[in-house]
């Protein structure tokens, strides 16, 4: 039969993600009741992770009046939040930690992720030769964090 392997190759954790220009005035950390008053970013289930497509969902369920748009793919993402057109909720690793209009506000219930990949166990391949790799060199920090 066929083995697996998973490697884990980065932690995350879930922020609010606005330019720094957007004025947001809610609490801090981040309540889903601050979220509420704002206009979200939303990025396109097809390209997010499952756990912030659940957060996205979850967010359009429990808040009925909830004003949001949808981003098509992550460049339209990360330019609309850039923007200033609303409050997009990911992972640090998802925007781009050289994107110094950012600012990643902390959510009041912590929410955690990380990025792996699968292999053949025990078998050569370019994923394999990947990660080994990430392991000898890491990979780059994640975006700067505003307490």
């Amino acid at each position: 039969g066929i083995t697996l392997s998973y490697q884990k190759l980065l932690d995350g954790r879930f922020y609010a993600v606005c330019s720094k220009h957007y004025g947001y005035a809610g609490s801090r950390p981040v309540t889903m009741q601050d979220l509420a008053k704002e206009r979200l970013i939303f990025l396109d289930n097809s390209w997010c992770l499952p756990k912030q497509n659940a957060l996205q969902s979850s967010l359009t369920r429990d808040l009925s009046s909830l004003d949001y748009a949808v981003a098509n793919n992550m460049t339209d993402y990360e330019q609309m939040l850039s923007a200033g057109l609303g409050i997009g909720i990911c992972a640090d690793f998802v925007v781009d930690p050289s994107n110094d209009e950012l600012e990643l506000l902390p959510l009041e219930n912590e929410i955690t992720d990380e990025i792996g990949m699968v292999t053949l166990k025990n078998r050569k391949s370019p994923a394999a030769d990947f990660v080994a790799w990430v392991r000898r060199h890491g990979l780059p920090a994640t975006h700067p964090v505003a307490e």
